[in-house]
């Protein structure tokens, strides 16, 4: 949110409200209200045209985890297609996990990472896609311990953006990536302290 802060500041804008919503709902949110901006979302080739894009922010690597000494490592990722996956809905997860040839029956959607967490703790699913800065989120926050799981298969590394609804002028969102350029020291900054 920081730099959010700084681009407004560095355009003269006024603070806008910020509201921190489950990510279905700020999907739901920013494909049906006028003038949304989300943020920060992984630019996917199914939604490159569906939004406009600042960015980017950082990049993310995203990873299907299993329990511990249940699954092997994958050297191919259709080593791992006889398995169901965890994933969350409307999150780049579910389309990566898809993009990968995994079948619809195999992915269990769940509405957020708590969910998909609690899922794959009780092993409903045998594995879970998700982002690596998500899961050390998870690891932070206690949801998950370290000896408890492992990384399979690295799925994809994308790109997050401030993604803007499309009826947002061209002349608004230039103006954005010019403030969000101007910045990228702090975006740097911000990206090294928290990980990403």
């Amino acid at each position: 949110m920081r730099m959010l802060r700084a681009i407004w500041q560095e355009l003269g804008m006024k603070a806008q409200p910020i509201k921190v919503v489950p990510w279905a709902r700020g999907y739901k949110e920013i494909i049906s209200k006028p003038s949304t901006v989300l943020f920060a979302m992984s630019k996917t080739a199914q939604r490159a045209e569906k939004f406009k894009w600042v960015g980017p922010i950082y990049s993310v690597d995203y990873i299907l985890i299993a329990k511990k000494g249940k699954i092997l490592k994958a050297k191919q990722l259709s080593e791992l297609h006889s398995h169901s996956v965890a994933v969350i809905r409307h999150d780049a997860t579910e389309q990566i996990v898809l993009d990968a040839h995994f079948t619809e029956q195999q992915i269990v959607e769940t509405n957020n990472m708590y969910q998909a967490l609690a899922m794959f703790k009780a092993e409903r699913v045998e594995l879970m896609a998700i982002s690596r800065s998500g899961l050390r989120k998870a690891i932070s926050e206690k949801m998950l311990q370290v000896d408890d799981f492992e990384e399979v298969f690295l799925l994809d590394t994308v790109e997050d953006y401030f993604a803007f609804s499309k009826d947002v002028p061209d002349v608004v969102i230039n103006a954005f990536q010019r403030a969000f350029d101007k910045h990228k020291r702090l975006n740097l900054a911000l990206i090294d302290e928290f990980k990403l």
